[in-house]
């Protein structure tokens, strides 16, 4: 399945109801409150003031996402004077903008609306092949973040380090994301950490032997390590540490092999260090293994979705199993289940298995809601019609309560044949994948 960019579905929608214009500036736009277009005569009758209370977004060059309303409008020069502050200066460059009736904000959340309300009927396919056997370490791939700073159950040390994800290829490996970590001017040695303050089953591996594992691409040579830090009650305090040579510009897997942890601990930290300020590492498939573990983190997609089928791992080529970027075999697992703590959401297997090998999740979760211009839902092709038509109708129902009493009845026969256009298209589905035989547990 394809995607579509927010960019796209707002036209596709506004189009369809009659509200959109685009146009390109005919005057850069400089530091003031006007927007200068000839273009806009084509649309304005003549009419002085036509615009007036319209809303103009700005889609690229310095005051790119700009949302304003429109104050005043002059045809004889295409010129819309704007609300707010003074623009910021495009100098010589002519921006692009899209005027609509309503907020766009309204159109925004129309679309996000549809992607929540149509599921299962509009879904985007998940195949998540990221969960180790044996691993107690969360989203060790990295790939949940729920704020840009820093990856979920991680924290940085302070504000010396910083954490963003990563797509690029190259600079992951298995999955499709990493955690970059950047040290400050005065950050040498810093490190980003999970904390069994803040994920307290990592406590479990008190008095165990724990070989603790990630993948490391620094931009220093031997700049990467890993750290296990351990507190007791007293302040007795562990602190062990990697010594595994790591080239720049390559992944090397880090090793902290067999290390005996202190009983009765009170904390238990896993760290991923920099040693030089001011340098960059990228982390991948980090793992703890130290425990029998049979509940692994759901990764975020399939906490608000449905987890259809599990396969471990059959054979592998690595030294550890779960190193091997696509496994060839697969094992179905038929006695697993879902488990919800109030907070997070587990996936429990039913019997144990040999540690270090991969889980695959296959299931289906809600698109992706949108936000920035170029955010993408997964949809495209003939699905978008009908999924169009649903966010019509959410438009118009949120433009139905403040407009006048006269314009009600006119707002609610468009929103009822927008939901009738949508059900019209009800054979325009997606099919989920197939659901896996499962076994209860006794």
């Amino acid at each position: 399945m394809g995607t579509t960019a927010l960019s796209v579905l707002e036209r596709r929608v506004s189009e369809q109801i009659g509200d959109y214009i685009e146009v390109a500036v005919t005057t850069a736009i400089a530091a003031n409150t006007s927007i200068v277009s000839t273009n806009l005569r084509n649309y304005d009758g003549g009419q002085d003031s036509y615009f007036v209370d319209w809303w103009v977004y700005i889609t690229d060059k310095a005051n790119i996402a700009t949302l304003r309303q429109i104050s005043a409008y002059t045809s004889s020069t295409g010129t819309l004077t704007v609300r707010g502050a003074s623009l910021s200066s495009d100098s010589a460059d002519l921006a692009t903008i899209r005027l609509h009736r309503y907020d766009r904000n309204l159109y925004v959340n129309a679309i996000n609306d549809a992607v929540r309300e149509t599921f299962p009927t509009f879904h985007k396919r998940v195949d998540i092949i990221e969960l180790v056997t044996g691993n107690i370490l969360p989203n060790s791939h990295f790939r949940d973040w729920a704020v840009s700073t820093a990856p979920d159950k991680y924290s940085m040390q302070d504000s010396n380090i910083t954490a963003t994800a990563n797509t690029t290829g190259g600079n992951y490996r298995g999955g499709g994301k990493s955690m970059k970590s950047l040290t400050g001017a005065s950050g040498a040695g810093k490190y980003v950490y999970i904390s069994s303050d803040s994920y307290p089953r990592l406590l479990d591996l008190m008095g165990n032997q724990v070989s603790f594992y990630c993948w490391a691409l620094p931009e220093v040579a031997n700049d990467a390590s890993i750290q296990i830090y351990t507190v007791k009650a007293d302040g007795t305090a562990q602190t062990l540490t990697s010594t595994t040579a790591c080239p720049a510009g390559e992944f090397t897997l880090l090793t902290l092999e067999d290390q005996s942890l202190n009983d009765d601990l009170v904390e238990i930290q896993f760290r991923f260090k920099t040693t030089t300020a001011s340098k960059y590492v990228y982390w991948d498939n980090a793992r703890a293994i130290g425990r029998n573990q049979k509940e692994y983190l759901l990764p975020t997609d399939l906490v608000s979705g449905v987890l259809s089928s599990v396969e471990i791992q059959a054979d592998g080529r690595s030294d550890f199993w779960a190193d091997d970027l696509l496994p060839r075999a697969w094992e179905e697992v038929h006695d697993w289940q879902v488990l919800d703590d109030g907070t997070d959401k587990f996936i429990r297997l039913g019997n144990l298995y040999n540690d270090d090998r991969l889980i695959r999740l296959r299931g289906y979760a809600p698109l992706s809601t949108v936000s920035a211009y170029t955010d993408t839902v997964e949809i495209d092709g003939r699905f978008l019609n009908r999924f169009v038509a649903y966010c019509k109708y959410k438009l118009y129902q949120s433009i139905e309560g403040p407009v006048a009493s006269q314009d009600v009845g006119r707002y609610e026969l468009q929103s009822a044949k927008a939901y009738a256009e949508y059900e019209r298209l009800k054979n325009i589905r997606m099919l989920p994948p197939k659901l896996q035989l499962r076994i209860r547990e006794y």
